[in-house]
């Protein structure tokens, strides 16, 4: 064996933590304490040097308690939140890293083995890892932005806005943009982030309430002005990929028909228009929330009034407006990995794209997206498996309730990897970022269980995970699953992320310091 691999071994397994007081446990870690010490005399005897840089002595404290760190960190502790930084002392900033380095593959080809490698190496949990909750830095660069209100909700910023709404008697609500100055007056008053609006190259379409003195939907521009103005109080939320939609009411006994406009308030794709009947009790609103998709992998799904099930039905449109696949779904979802999630008859299936129902509708629990081929299915008895596109099961089943070092979760898979865990009895999960082919990439403890539901994904190269029901993210390195922010409300969007937390309200950047915090008036 390589000493460099040798090294690399016992410098994982010498970082030692408290195991659960259980027997079979207690062997693992007895064995390990054994290869630990076999180990490091392959190294003393391949160098001739005692007492190797970076690996602790017998006499001396181990170098953490904590998951894995990579030697050679440079690492402090910051005595006011009982977790490790690494400083910068250039920038008046601080942020964290716990590394996750991946113990050789030998040892986790077992439950025995992983179980070995847990009780050497498994520390602190990323939870565990303060002694109070982290939480955002203020620096010299910080603005402050006083308000009349402690708690506003804010939208992330979309072409370099923001909007900001609160009540303190009446309704306020403007847009700032990324140095926290006011650009204008908003007449939406919407505390829903999903509905807030966005501007989109330079254009922002709001809607105003109905109490408002003018309650027709706009487009206006930076400088506030408005672009144009239509007769109705309907429309989509936002802009999509530069395109919305508008809910007309076409008169009494006639009906309302929904248009699609571009950001300058133009009607395009026609062919689209949806006309729904009087007689419908289909809600106008509830079209409106979802009718502008995004555009994924060349298609956009599309609704369209279904004459004959008297309902909306979806379909997928090219980006030149041409239908390619017929609206006949209740529901659909966006293409992922050349696969779409239909609805229909209580079920979910997967249409590819020429329409074909590759797999049928056969899945009482929505599936995941497709990914790297796979796609992570739910069964009716809370139990996992991941099927390829045919609809063969690939793997599973998984239990939530497995122990004895076998796999109690799986993620969906993401940019072509997915998380497992595995369940040891007495013990928080232990997990592990594994490729297609499941080779284990690196290893991470979060410190409180992750469920089916537990949203996972990539945004922007970095690797979220949400703690749990309204908690908040971890943000982890994707490739080594190091523990990058673990204290984030939201995760970043256009470079910031909203934290809405002990500390205060507001703008957050990567080095986790205020970039914009919101403080309440005093006067």
């Amino acid at each position: 064996m390589k000493l460099s691999k040798i090294l690399f071994i016992a410098c994982a397994l010498m970082i030692a933590a408290p195991a659960p007081a259980d027997a079979q446990f207690n062997k693992w870690k007895e064995k390990a304490k054994e290869k630990i010490k076999k180990g490091k005399e392959k190294i003393e005897q391949a160098t001739g040097i005692t007492g190797l840089p970076g690996l602790p002595n017998d006499k001396g404290p181990s170098q953490r308690d904590g998951v894995g760190r990579s030697v050679g960190d440079n690492v402090t502790n910051d005595a006011t939140s009982g977790s490790s930084y690494k400083k910068n002392d250039v920038k008046e900033v601080s942020s964290w890293r716990e590394s996750s380095a991946m113990p050789d593959e030998y040892s986790l080809n077992t439950p025995e083995g992983l179980g070995m490698v847990h009780a050497a190496t498994f520390g602190s949990a990323f939870t565990d890892l303060r002694g109070v909750y982290h939480e955002p830095k203020e620096t010299s660069s910080t603005i402050h932005l006083v308000i009349d209100d402690d708690k506003p909700s804010f939208s992330d910023f979309y072409d370099g806005v923001a909007y900001v709404t609160y009540y303190n008697g009446k309704s306020v609500s403007f847009y700032i943009n990324e140095r926290g100055e006011k650009l204008f007056d908003s007449n939406v008053h919407e505390s829903d982030d999903a509905k807030m609006p966005r501007f989109y190259k330079g254009r922002v379409l709001e809607i105003p309430g109905f109490r408002e003195n003018n309650p027709n939907v706009m487009i206006r521009d930076k400088q506030g002005n408005v672009v144009k103005e239509f007769n109705t109080a309907f429309a989509s939320p936002y802009f999509v990929n530069g395109i919305a939609a508008i809910g007309l009411d076409n008169g009494f006994g006639k009906g309302k028909s929904v248009k699609f406009i571009d950001t300058n308030g133009n009607y395009i794709l026609d062919n689209l228009t949806i006309n729904i009947p009087a007689s419908s009790n289909v809600s106008l609103d509830n079209v409106l929330e979802v009718a502008a998709r995004e555009e994924k992998e060349g298609l956009t799904a599309f609704p369209a009034w279904d004459s004959a099930a008297q309902t909306i039905l979806w379909g997928f449109r090219n980006a030149a407006g041409n239908v390619v696949i017929k609206p006949k779904y209740q529901a659909i979802t966006d293409f992922s990995d050349g696969m779409a999630k239909f609805y229909a008859d209580g079920k979910w299936g997967f249409i590819d794209k020429s329409g074909r129902e590759v797999i049928p509708a056969s899945f009482s629990i929505m599936p995941s997206d497709f990914d790297s081929g796979m796609a992570r299915v739910l069964t009716v008895n809370d139990d996992a498996y991941l099927i390829d596109k045919s609809g063969k099961k690939v793997r599973g089943p998984i239990s939530i309730h497995a122990k004895d070092g076998n796999e109690n979760y799986i993620s969906p898979f993401f940019d072509g990897h997915a998380i497992i865990g595995y369940g040891f009895e007495g013990m928080h999960g232990h997990y592990c970022l594994v490729d297609r082919f499941f080779n284990k990439k690196a290893w991470f403890r979060p410190g409180i269980p992750m469920f089916w539901s537990t949203p996972v994904g990539v945004l922007d190269g970095k690797l979220y995970i949400k703690e749990g029901p309204g908690r908040n993210w971890w943000m982890l390195d994707p490739n080594t699953c190091d523990l990058l922010m673990d204290a984030l409300s939201e995760p970043f969007v256009n470079g910031y992320s909203r934290y809405d937390g002990q500390s205060g309200h507001g703008f957050v950047d990567e080095n986790f310091n205020y970039v914009i915090k919101f403080e309440e008036n005093e006067f």
